[in-house]
């Protein structure tokens, strides 16, 4: 009875061929899971940073950066021996100091400014939009009037128009005491006509007054003319003599 015990025992201990591989399988997987937790901890530390050390290198084998001039000044002012700075350097500090030059005053453009009554044609054609068209007709207008006596007078210019005009103002003055003025007892008629503001008329009476033995003594007497009239005696006044 005790033999049939033992037998049942041993045939109920034993494993089928299934449980026997489903217990390597499960010991392999375990094994494989140690391995992989052991390898993971050896690659990365406890803090998660890399386990290399970093590599260190001695301070004098390392290259030292050259500090910018005020970083060295700084720096070197900082230590006991940089502080204390012998006589020579003292003066050569003060001297370049002193020979520092002043900053340059910024350019001033001076601005150009004709005389209209003597400026040529060359220099007419500075004054900007003056070509030499219109520095030849200005010269040759200014030679039949005698001069300017306002730059107003420009506008009768042929081609000057009050636009063109406008921007040359600033660079313009006139001096009339360069303008010729015109001598009314001694001209001649064409002489007389050939002034713009010179009404035909007028130098007719001026010149019939003449004949007969009279004079212009001043602007009244040239006022009184039968053929002036008003425009043309403002026109007029400033360019006329009585010598």
């Amino acid at each position: 009875m005790s033999e049939y015990k033992e037998h049942k025992k041993g045939k109920s201990l034993r494993l089928t061929h299934g449980q026997v591989l489903g217990m390597i399988w499960i010991m392999a997987a375990l094994m494989l899971m140690v391995a992989v937790a052991i390898f993971t901890r050896t690659l990365t530390p406890s803090n998660g940073q890399s386990t290399t050390p970093a590599p260190t290198l001695d301070n004098r084998s390392q290259p030292s950066a050259s500090p910018s001039p005020q970083v060295r000044y700084k720096t070197s002012a900082s230590t006991p021996q940089a502080t204390a700075t012998s006589p020579a350097q003292t003066v050569n500090h003060a001297h370049s100091e002193q020979s520092v030059p002043p900053p340059a005053t910024p350019y001033r453009r001076q601005t150009l400014v004709v005389e209209l009554n003597s400026a040529d044609s060359i220099t007419l054609q500075l004054l900007h939009g003056i070509g030499p068209a219109f520095a030849r007709r200005i010269v040759n207008y200014r030679e039949r009037l005698g001069g300017f006596v306002s730059t107003d007078q420009l506008l009768e210019v042929y081609g000057l128009s009050p636009e063109r005009l406008e921007p040359l103002l600033p660079h313009i003055i006139i001096d009339p005491t360069k303008v010729t003025k015109l001598q009314l007892n001694q001209l001649e008629l064409k002489q007389l006509l050939r002034h713009p503001y010179m009404e035909y008329y007028v130098a007719r009476d001026i010149i019939a007054l003449r004949r007969q033995g009279i004079t212009l003594n001043g602007l009244d007497d040239l006022r009184a003319l039968p053929s002036m009239t008003d425009s043309t005696f403002l026109r007029l006044q400033d360019y006329v003599a009585f010598e």
